[in-house]
């Protein structure tokens, strides 16, 4: 972009920063890549889960545990919602 601008800006790399990534995972293992028509291009195969279920209900406790502190109850919680969830 910086090229395509015209500006000359002189760029220094100068490595990560605490915290920063090389790269982020976007899918579990669990739900795995799929292959497509297009290369380079991959589909997810997305994990179902219970629809039947209004996402408020499972947003609101974890809330109220997030309100109280609850370091215990919210991961209860999230590994109730996540079923591939686990703290490190």
């Amino acid at each position: 972009m910086i090229s395509l601008s015209g500006i000359r800006v002189p760029i220094e790399f100068t490595g990560l920063r605490l915290a920063e990534k090389m790269h982020e995972t976007l899918t579990t293992t669990e739900e795995g890549l799929l292959p497509t028509s297009a290369d380079k291009v991959m589909a997810v195969n997305v994990i179902p889960y219970d629809t039947n279920v209004p996402l408020r209900a499972l947003i609101d406790p974890l809330i109220q545990a997030g309100n109280e502190r609850s370091l215990g109850e919210i991961r209860r919680l999230l590994e109730s919602i996540i079923p591939d969830y686990r703290p490190q």
